[in-house]
């Protein structure tokens, strides 16, 4: 990112941020940082709410947090990747790796590191210095959108009105969903190739967070392979982020994918109880330690389009890898960078951003994002099929590592 301008003036734009995970209150630190003016919505009643488990952030992520003033932070409440092994479905170890976390900090300059999600999030949110320009329990119901602004109407019956739409609400994207609905409107078959049918999802996971205490769990992070599954932990601060990964009977799409109940998910956990993690270890013996737990599909997606007028959509909402590459957060942060980059270039040159203007920038960030991404969530999936044995080649190779 480049350095902020020295004489504080705030510029005549407003971006509205829909969401407020990781990818938006990045986004909301780096907008603080260049005084750029703008609003954040966050569906859930809390900021940083203890949903998910653990997270991951490689050197590439952690660059940026570094260039937000967050090192500190996040070294303080995260522990070290240093350990990573890999077990037989037997239970017996197959490879281990020591020393990941100071190798990755010699040759890249930062560490990766294992922590809570909700810590992150909450790392994030304290950063920010205007906290009155984000709002916990507000939802978006509907997206208006003309040539020289943008509206969204809240749950609560506010409009709010900007310059710009940050799509930043995951998975379940309301501003994707109106992005589409208006393109398709506006120009017909806009978008033709990508809506709701070209999200699949051909993988589950139950993961969750349970304490250390009395387990025997090796540290670090260790994955156990098998065929058409996967169990694998990582160690935090007195605690163990664990998950099982599946392959569902067949490839689901679009309104195919449903959200799982927590009788599914204990119904799962209970199938799987038996199986061994490493030496006598189950993976029951972490489900019934949990501290929480959720049983989710894994939706598979790499969107070409993220734009559409003055709308764009970033991170986890127009991309979202296999969680068992740790990629997951760093191109959130990426993406954000990489707009906020975009946009204070175009700002140099003025503060007014027509039609014109914005769409050159928001085909820039598609051009300097699509290939990245799309390379990951291909990697990711392809690393999941290695370390489940979804046939003898990926097996032979998984074995070969």
């Amino acid at each position: 990112m480049p350095e902020p301008p020295q004489k504080s003036e705030q510029r005549a734009l407003r971006v509205v941020i829909v969401g407020g995970g990781t990818t938006g209150l990045a986004l909301a630190l780096m907008l603080e940082r260049f005084e750029i003016d703008y609003v954040l919505f966050e569906g859930r009643e809390e900021i940083a709410p203890q949903v998910g488990a653990g997270v991951a952030i490689q050197p590439n992520a952690y660059r940026i947090l570094d260039q937000l003033g967050l090192y500190d932070q996040f070294a303080a409440t995260s522990t070290p990747l240093e350990r990573m092994s890999d077990w037989w479905p037997d239970g017996n170890p197959s490879a281990a790796s020591e020393d990941v976390s100071s190798l990755y900090q010699q040759v890249f300059g930062y560490p990766l590191i294992i922590m809570d999600r909700q810590q992150a999030v909450q790392n994030m949110y304290d950063k920010i210095r205007d906290k009155s320009k984000v709002h916990a329990g507000k939802r978006l119901v509907a997206v208006d959108l003309s040539d020289d602004k943008v509206s969204i109407k809240l749950d609560t019956g506010d409009i709010v009105t900007g310059d710009l739409l940050v799509g930043a609400d995951g998975v379940h994207s309301v501003v994707r969903s109106e992005m589409w609905r208006l393109g398709n409107e506006k120009i017909p078959g806009c978008f033709k190739g990508e809506g709701p049918d070209s999200i699949t999802c051909q993988w589950a996971a139950l993961f969750g967070i349970a304490d250390l205490a009395d387990l025997g769990l090796q540290p670090g992070a260790s994955i156990t392979g098998g065929k058409d599954q996967t169990m694998a932990y990582m160690t935090g601060k007195g605690k163990a982020y664990f998950v099982h990964n599946h392959i569902l009977p067949k490839e689901l799409r679009g309104s195919e994918i449903r959200r799982f109940t927590e009788a599914d998910r204990d119904e799962y956990a209970g199938e799987h109880r038996h199986g061994l993690i490493q030496n006598h270890i189950k993976f029951g013996d972490l489900y019934r330690n949990r501290a929480r737990s959720a049983y989710v599909p894994l939706q598979k997606y790499a969107l070409q389009n993220w734009h559409f007028g003055r709308i764009v959509l970033l991170g986890d909402t127009a991309h979202k890898p296999h969680p068992v590459t740790g990629q997951g957060a760093a191109m959130c942060f990426e993406d954000a960078a990489t707009f906020v980059n975009l946009l204070t270039a175009k700002l140099s040159t003025g503060s007014h951003l027509d039609s014109e203007r914005v769409e050159q920038m928001f085909r820039e960030l598609e051009r300097l994002r699509v290939s990245r991404t799309t390379s990951i969530v291909k990697e990711s999936f392809l690393a999941q099929s290695m370390q489940s044995w979804q046939n003898r080649l990926m097996k032979i190779i998984y074995i070969a590592e």
